[in-house]
């Protein structure tokens, strides 16, 4: 390309082919997890970040039973916790928890329900084999996480 281009201009064309991804600088990990059981199906978390993802997954039905208890709402919706803002969205089978460095903008919410939706449509097969089993190996998760990545733009 550098033949048929000025190099620098070359850079600044491959520059702009390459977006970064919009929610990437807040974005920490997003929990998939089994909303009866509370046993996380799927866990994707920046790579600089290692997350004991059953505690949090153990932490968080504890929140929704704390806040079912007191206000009688499903669970919690959205909750700030030492520099963590945890959004929670609940679908009929499963339960995402999104955390994030920044409260979540309407964007980002809406593509997280657009997500679990899409999850619990594509992947309803294998939510059965799950309840039926309790095994999480039906789950493609290299291809969950490429869904993910492409529709929450992380």
């Amino acid at each position: 390309m550098y033949e048929i281009l000025p190099k620098e201009e070359a850079l600044k064309r491959e520059k702009s082919l390459v977006r970064k991804p919009r929610y990437r600088n807040i974005f920490r990990t997003l929990l998939i997890i089994d909303k009866s059981s509370g046993i996380p199906l799927i866990n994707y978390a920046r790579e600089d970040l290692n997350v004991n993802q059953e505690l949090v997954s153990g932490f968080l039905s504890a929140m929704d039973s704390f806040v079912s208890e007191i206000s009688g709402a499903e669970g919690m919706d959205e909750i700030k916790y030492k520099g963590f803002y945890i959004h929670a969205v609940y679908g009929k089978r499963i339960k995402l928890a999104l955390f994030l460095s920044e409260p979540a903008k309407k964007g980002l919410k809406e593509r997280l329900a657009y997500f679990l939706q899409d999850f619990e449509e594509r992947y309803s097969e294998e939510i059965n084999k799950f309840f039926e089993t309790s095994r999480i190996t039906y789950f493609d998760s290299e291809k969950i996480i490429l869904d993910l990545k492409d529709i929450l733009d992380v």
